[in-house]
């Protein structure tokens, strides 16, 4: 071993047998580029749902030695079975297909809805009737509440016109013609007050004035005022007018009081 070593060290030299531990080089860090991971992802997802739709194109078409009408055939009728999620069928459809398409659905989601239990479809429950504010109204209660205010205001509306609904009640079963000597026009004609009649004093009697039927104010005296009107009868007592009546009245009576002051004492002195 040691001739060999001399004669590679003549003819080539001498062979070092020190060597230097080279130093690991430091792997470099990796760029992660969104866009090409998102493509790639995809592209995954696009091979996937191909392959899932041939799969099922595949297990759907005929089995065996099939010829090519029979294969044109099976594919017609598969994607003539696909469906849309609204149920209507993919593809270039004519407007008869897309018309009872439409039919289909709406009768198939009609028979859904009438096979389904009540207590979850409401059909045949009583209607919940409710405010602005949410809270539940009594249908019932409030239209006889509307009915009781109508029928008020009805009646309102019949004290106004009172006297005219039963002149005209009257007129309705008088005859049509009246001669002269009809009994109510010679009495109406009598009852007529003329204020140059001379004999109105001693020949014609006093008509009592016909109490009205409509209602009266039959709370507190109210203050006075100078037409001596009387409140409505739907007042509640409390005076919501500018003063000008109660400052009238002052006003008069500090007048007269002022007026009685001064004669009693011009004449202290008689």
């Amino acid at each position: 071993m040691s001739s060999q070593n001399d004669y590679l060290a003549k003819k080539y030299g001498s062979i070092s047998k020190t060597t230097k531990k080279t130093k690991k080089s430091a792997k470099p860090n990796a760029i992660i580029d969104e866009d090409e991971m998102l493509n790639k992802w995809k592209a995954d997802e696009l091979d996937l749902e191909r392959s899932e739709r041939e799969r099922i194109m595949d297990s759907r078409l005929s089995v065996g030695l099939q010829t090519a009408d029979k294969v044109k055939k099976d594919l017609e009728r598969i994607e003539k079975d696909r469906k849309m999620d609204s149920g209507l069928s993919v593809g270039l459809q004519t407007a008869d297909k897309v018309k009872k398409d439409l039919e289909r659905i709406d009768k198939e989601a009609k028979d859904k809805f009438r096979t389904m239990d009540p207590s979850r479809s409401g059909r045949g429950a009583q209607t919940v009737y409710r405010d602005k504010h949410g809270k539940k109204i009594d249908i019932v209660a409030q239209r006889a509440e509307e009915r009781r205010k109508i029928e008020e205001e009805e009646k309102h509306m019949k004290w106004g016109n009172e006297d005219q609904i039963v002149k005209e009640d009257e007129l309705r079963h008088k005859p049509l013609a009246i001669y002269k000597d009809d009994k109510e026009l010679n009495e109406e004609q009598k009852a007529q007050e003329r204020w140059d009649d001379p004999a109105a004093l001693f020949l014609t009697k006093k008509r009592k004035k016909k109490e009205s039927s409509r209602p009266k104010y039959q709370g507190p005296p109210p203050p006075p005022n100078r037409f001596n009107i009387p409140p409505g009868y739907r007042w509640d007592g409390i005076d919501r007018s500018n003063g000008f009546e109660k400052a009238y009245f002052e006003k008069l009576n500090t007048r007269s009081a002022l007026a009685s002051e001064a004669y009693s004492w011009s004449v202290e002195d008689m």
